[in-house]
């Protein structure tokens, strides 16, 4: 997985060095290097970097499955999303510094450069007003996405207005930066990438409904356990053909809830008939709307996404899983599929983590996949195993504690999902014990669940 992640980040660097490279050789060729000041080339620079990146957070956030498959995953995608968003934020502070730079000495003309210009009669200083509002927009969309607690359905649509402050900085580029405009194959590169950056931008927010991976089906199961439901879904028409481990978006058509979309995780393994199982934990303001649902309500499925479960079906190596919390939900449909097939050798050890065993809610569907298959299929696994732990009685789930249960350690593949303290402890707690990265698989579940407001520390780190 950090292969493709690492291969994507390649992919997304190239195209900023490849712009710069565009940019420095047409000022080469076309003989004015030296007509601009060593701040003004840093500002261009970074203006240039910075907007073929912001281009790049919304192809990233397009969910693309060739963008997907490079990344080794849609939470992967959205991973290297915020990053690129950071660093892009961080480039585009730094276009107006080195501006303001270059008209030193004079102090006035320095702070001058942060504020407004009057725009009569000239070009120039309508876009630099531009980009000046991209950026005052940009850092109210920051903080409201940081630090500021808002429902979830207000959040999200503040984070659309990217997609405002990117039209913005393109205008701003494109009345600005004159070497666009007159270096032939820098402004075919730039305005290509525009292009299909506003295809992105218009694909995510209009057509995806229409023309994305769609499928439609009906509730016909509706199970509350504790704070969770338990969705079952059929198949109006078209099945969805999914892997273990792998989520969808659902949009539900009923009065009472957002049509907006949302992930979670396919608790089953692939159905004969198509149907599909989801478990949802109410931890926000649009789960807790969930408890209107009803049998027979439609749903629009979009998906399947995630690369999650790829290692598992496809190695022949023993595994071991480990879900915190909500986190164990991409493992039910794993953990199905191992005891619904008798002939998947790999043997499977799954650590339920959760403070005290009423908080597991999923701990009777555990149960209950290992009875179903059973019975069905009329298998039985000695190899396998299934534990809820609990934190609060035991302490910190740890590796020792782990392959003291499963035993040797050396050629096992290790996944995890849950939250990220607990995961980047465990990872780190198996490289002391010799595990490999290319042992560890880890989902990062914040993709499936709104994150918390973090401190600027925590935003800046990558």
């Amino acid at each position: 997985m950090e292969k493709r992640m690492n291969k994507g980040l390649k992919i997304v660097a190239a195209t900023v060095f490849l712009t710069l490279a565009i940019w420095i050789g047409s000022k080469i060729y076309f003989q004015d290097v030296f007509e601009m000041t060593w701040p003004k080339y840093i500002a261009k620079a970074a203006s240039l970097s910075a907007v073929i990146l912001m281009c790049w957070s919304v192809i990233l956030s397009a969910r693309f499955r060739f963008v997907e498959n490079w990344f080794g995953g849609l939470d992967r995608v959205y991973q290297a999303h915020k990053k690129i968003g950071k660093t892009a934020f961080l480039l585009i502070l730094i276009h107006p510094i080195f501006l303001a730079v270059n008209k030193l000495p004079s102090i006035e003309l320095f702070i001058r450069n942060f504020w407004f210009l009057s725009i009569e009669n000239s070009t120039y200083n309508l876009g630099h007003n531009v980009g000046i509002l991209a950026i005052s927009l940009m850092t109210i969309l920051i903080a409201l996405s940081v630090y500021i607690k808002i429902p979830y359905h207000i959040w999200k649509k503040s984070h659309e207005l990217f997609g405002l402050v990117l039209v913005l900085a393109i205008f701003h580029v494109l009345i600005v930066n004159q070497d666009v405009a007159t270096y032939p194959l820098l402004s075919f590169w730039i305005y290509g990438v525009f292009i299909f950056t506003i295809y992105s931008l218009i694909y995510i927010q209009i057509l995806y409904k229409f023309f994305g991976p769609r499928f439609n089906y009906r509730i016909s199961d509706i199970e509350v356990v504790d704070k969770s439901l338990e969705l079952t879904m059929t198949p109006e028409n078209k099945i969805m053909d999914y892997h273990p481990g792998q989520f969808a978006y659902i949009s539900f058509c009923n009065k009472k809830i957002s049509r907006e979309a949302h992930p979670y995780s396919i608790s089953y393994s692939p159905q004969k008939d198509g149907q599909v199982k989801f478990g949802i934990k109410q931890l926000g303001d649009y789960t807790e709307t969930l408890v209107d649902l009803e049998i027979g309500n439609r749903a629009i499925l979009y998906g399947p996404y995630g690369k999650f479960g790829d290692k598992f079906v496809n190695s022949n190596k023993d595994c071991v899983f480990v879900g915190g919390g909500i986190g164990i939900t991409p493992f039910l449909g794993m953990w199905d599929y191992k005891l619904a097939n008798s002939d998947f050798k790999p043997a499977v050890d799954v650590f339920y983590v959760v403070g005290e065993s009423l908080e597991g809610s999923f701990d009777n569907d555990m149960q209950k996949i290992a009875i179903k298959n059973k019975y069905e299929n009329n298998v039985t696994h000695s190899d396998c195993s299934y534990e809820l732990y609990e934190s609060n009685k035991n302490g910190y789930i740890t590796a020792d504690y782990i392959i003291g249960k499963t035993g040797n350690s050396k050629d096992k593949l290790f996944f995890m999902c849950g939250p990220r303290v607990m995961c980047d402890g465990l990872i780190n707690d198996l490289k002391k014990h010799g595990v490999r990265n290319s042992q560890i698989i880890m989902e990062d579940f914040n993709i499936l669940h709104f994150p918390k407001r973090k401190t600027l520390a925590d935003w800046l780190k990558f």
